[in-house]
Parts: C-alpha cells; sequence; structure tokens
C-alpha cells in the first residue's frame, strides 16, 4: 500500500537553522497493516506524515502509494485517497459549522454533494446512523455547531469523517495527545474500531508507550530520520512497554 524509497528532507537548507529531519528513509507498508510509529522528538515523525500526506514533498527519493507515484502529486489530489486526524481536535473540521454540515463536506470529498446533503432528510439518516455507532449520543446532535462539542466529541467525528472518504491510507499524527486520559482510552478503542470495521491501513505517531504496545499489527521507531526498528508477527504481540524504554535509551548513546 505504502512504499517509501530513500527520502530525504531538510528543512532551511543552507542556513544556520538547517534541519535534516529525513535522512534516507525507506518503508513499505502492507494493505491493512495497523502501524504505530514511535520516536523522540525531531525524530522525522511528524515530517514522515507530511511526506506522505502531500504537505511537503522530499528533496529526493520517491513514495508510490497503491502501485502510484505520489511523489510530486499535491496535498489535494492526495486527500481524495488519504484521511489524516491531528492532535488538535479543532484541525480537521470547521467550528462554525454543524455537526451535520461537516459531515456532508466529507461525503463531498468522496464524491458526495457538499452542504445541500445536510438538508436532506435521507441524509441527516445516514449521519444519524453513523454517529450511533460511535456511542457518544451525537446523533441527536446533528444540527448542533461543532465547536459546542468536547475535545473526544470533535476528534471521534473527525475520526468519522477520514472514514466516511473510505482512503486508502489513515494517518493518525498523535491525535489523543491533547485528551485528558479516559477520553483518549475511549478514542483509541474508536480509532481501533473504525480500522478493523473499514479495513484501513493506518499510521500512527504516538509518545503513549502503552498505546503504542497494545494497538496496531506492526511498530516502527525513528531515530535521526530513519527507521531504527521495525516490529511485526510475534515479535511484536511480546512487545512490552519496558522493551521499547530500553531500545529509547539504547538509541540515545548513540
Amino acid at each position: 500500500m505504502i512504499e517509501v524509497k530513500q527520502a530525504y528532507k531538510t528543512f532551511n537548507r543552507g542556513t544556520p537553522d538547517e534541519n535534516p529531519s529525513i535522512r534516507g528513509l525507506s518503508l513499505k507498508i502492507n494493505d491493512g497493516d495497523f502501524v504505530t510509529v514511535i520516536g523522540s522528538n525531531g525524530a522525522g515523525k511528524s515530517t514522515l506524515m507530511n511526506l506522505l500526506s502531500g504537505s511537503i514533498q522530499a528533496d529526493s527519493g520517491s513514495i508510490h502509494i497503491a502501485g502510484q507515484d505520489v511523489s510530486t502529486m499535491p496535498e489535494y489530489k492526495r486527500a481524495r485517497f488519504i484521511g489524516r486526524v491531528f492532535q488538535d481536535p479543532k484541525v480537521g473540521s470547521a467550528s462554525d459549522l454543524s455537526v451535520a454540515e461537516n459531515l456532508s463536506l466529507a461525503m463531498k470529498r468522496c464524491g458526495g454533494r457538499g452542504l445541500r446533503l445536510a438538508n436532506r432528510k435521507a441524509y441527516h439518516e445516514t449521519f444519524k446512523e453513523k454517529l450511533s455507532h460511535l456511542d457518544l449520543g451525537l446523533e441527536e446532535r446533528l444540527n448542533d455547531s461543532i465547536g459546542l462539542l468536547s475535545g473526544g466529541q470533535r476528534q471521534a467525528i473527525t475520526l468519522l469523517m477520514a472514514s466516511m472518504i473510505e482512503p486508502h491510507i489513515l494517518l493518525l499524527d498523535e491525535h489523543t495527545a491533547a485528551l485528558d486520559p479516559k477520553t483518549a482510552d475511549r478514542v483509541m478503542r474508536l480509532t481501533d474500531q473504525i480500522i478493523k470495521e473499514h479495513k484501513l491501513t493506518a499510521l500512527m505517531i504516538t509518545h503513549n508507550m502503552e498505546q503504542a504496545v497494545k494497538y496496531g499489527n506492526r511498530l516502527v521507531m525513528l531515530h535521526q530520520g530513519k527507521v531504527a526498528l521495525d516490529i511485526s508477527g510475534s515479535e511484536r504481540e511480546n512487545l512490552k512497554e519496558e522493551d521499547l524504554l530500553a531500545q529509547f535509551s539504547k538509541l540515545a548513546k548513540t
């Protein structure tokens, strides 16, 4: 589903602030993989997400998604087959629009007909049915401004919106980091449910070691812009938090 070959990305090249963020990174992600991505600050995690989404382009190397070379494809074109949820629950939805109107925008991305859908009873029923699966009572708040919802409720709707476009890839950029522990746990369970139900290929950045070992079928650790650790199968199933902490300590010495 994803193949990154020898990608390089340096910010502020030729200045005193030059920052080589991605340094010859190569990575293959299989269709249906749920990959947790970890690494210290500055390891290149968010840069990798930005390269995949098209919000920035690599200096060199290539990126293929579902067999298509997207290395120079702009972000708005990739948005048709990539869903993304950010750390800030306010990003990814429009605060001044209603829940129904935000869902309509998501449907427009996958071929729907835009905001007019929100005024049709048939689509309201569709939205209610989808929201009911979140088990947050949001199916009764279709006409409420999404800006009135809690962070966890809004993030849950953003997850739903990202999956409605039937993406090839779902990118989760520390999407529970701004939530309290109880809400973060609920959003993570919803995340796992949505990924499994839609059979999505997903990459999730997290600094939470419990999440890193509990969710997904594969774990990738980045260090200095490269893949330092790639674990799957039985090794991944037996992975413990202390194993990751030990690996962090080892890499810190290099």
